[in-house]
């Protein structure tokens, strides 16, 4: 579901205990990006090429959070010039669009300077012929958006070269080149925090009227970690305390919940999605009034990585977890895909019955 508003900049905070991870994307290097000026007496011609990535990612050409993005910028002319600077970046550019809203964010903008000076102050000579410089930028390891097509917005990366001269009357003319990366924030799902478990807890008043701790029904979620890569089970273990015996099949719906918001603006539009619903059955020891479940949930090829670092576009992930204890069997609908709003209200409203984000 997706509901559009006119609105100020800001979000409310969703509690979120699952971080999906999509799979690693491979750099595809297009044709050499470069630019020319050419007339019949003279061509000038610049060009980036990049290396293979040697340091972090085991995948060749994969930038991942870390990595050295290297290369070397290639510069061609067939008669002598003069000019100011010679400067590449390293760009990341979110843009979003909502009705006739659109937004830039920059997430990352690094320069390096190759030739003369950033503030064009001075002009330098250069010689006819061929030129190459080479050029390397560290990306950071901190949190930043995966490359993509998503509904309101893109994410691009790309470096950018530009040589600047002075042209007529003092204006200044850029020469430019660029070559478009893919970047993917991809975590180490085996190190700390992400290989930590997870843990959440809900309760329940039986009488809500009584209030007299003896109705309270409480349980308690373990999740193996933190963070997973596409096809990756989450893994939980699931203990209830109930007040009452327990009989009969009682159980809980355990469901994969993505929210996504999108900002362009004033404007916003959210989109909330079940990725994934299962239902299963509690084991129980009546005696002890207590129950167990021990279950998993599979993160899908079509999971979207979470993206947290920036306001423009947010995706996040999170479990939900519903018990039903009704009397009756809770196997007859254990093969739902969705839980409708009505039956939810009608679980929730069951003595006992609640839920755990």
């Amino acid at each position: 579901m997706a509901r559009c508003v006119h609105r100020r900049r800001g979000r409310e905070n969703f509690d979120s205990i699952i971080v999906v991870e999509a799979d690693i994307y491979w750099l595809v290097f297009q044709d050499l990006h470069g630019c020319s000026i050419a007339s019949d007496t003279d061509m000038k011609k610049l060009g980036i090429s990049l290396l293979a990535n040697a340091t972090g990612s085991h995948v060749p050409g994969c930038y991942l959070p870390g990595d050295t993005l290297g290369g070397h910028v290639h510069f061609t002319t067939s008669s002598s010039i003069k000019y100011t600077c010679l400067r590449i970046q390293f760009i990341g550019l979110v843009t979003t669009k909502i009705a006739k809203a659109e937004e830039q964010i920059h997430v990352l903008n690094q320069q390096l300077v190759l030739l003369g000076n950033s503030d064009n102050a001075n002009e330098y000579g250069i010689n006819e012929g061929k030129y190459s410089w080479p050029f390397q930028f560290m990306i950071p390891r901190h949190h930043i958006p995966s490359s993509g097509k998503y509904r309101h917005g893109t994410v691009k990366y790309s470096v950018l070269a530009t040589l600047t001269s002075l042209g007529f009357k003092g204006t200044m003319r850029n020469l430019k080149a660029s070559q478009a990366i893919v970047f993917k924030d991809l975590i180490n799902v085996k190190v700390e925090p992400y290989s930590l478990p997870v843990f959440a807890k809900g309760k329940s008043n039986l009488r809500p009227e009584a209030n007299d701790p003896k109705n309270i029904a409480t349980a308690s979620v373990k999740v193996s970690r933190s963070a997973y890569l596409k096809g990756q089970k989450i893994h939980m273990e699931i203990d209830l305390y109930h007040p009452s015996k327990i009989q009969r099949n009682p159980g809980c719906f355990i469901q994969l919940i993505r929210r996504e918001s999108y900002y362009a603006g004033d404007y916003a539009k959210e989109y909330t999605d079940t990725i994934t619903t299962c239902a299963e059955a509690l084991v129980v020891n009546s005696p002890l009034r207590t129950g167990k479940i021990i279950s998993e949930v599979t993160i899908p090829d079509s999971a979207l990585p979470t993206m947290t670092a920036t306001k423009a576009i947010v995706i996040e992930y999170y479990l939900t977890i519903l018990f039903d204890m009704r009397k009756t069997s809770l196997l007859e609908a254990r093969h739902s895909k969705a839980i409708k709003s009505k039956k939810r209200k009608h679980l929730l409203s069951t003595p006992g019955g609640f839920e755990i984000h």
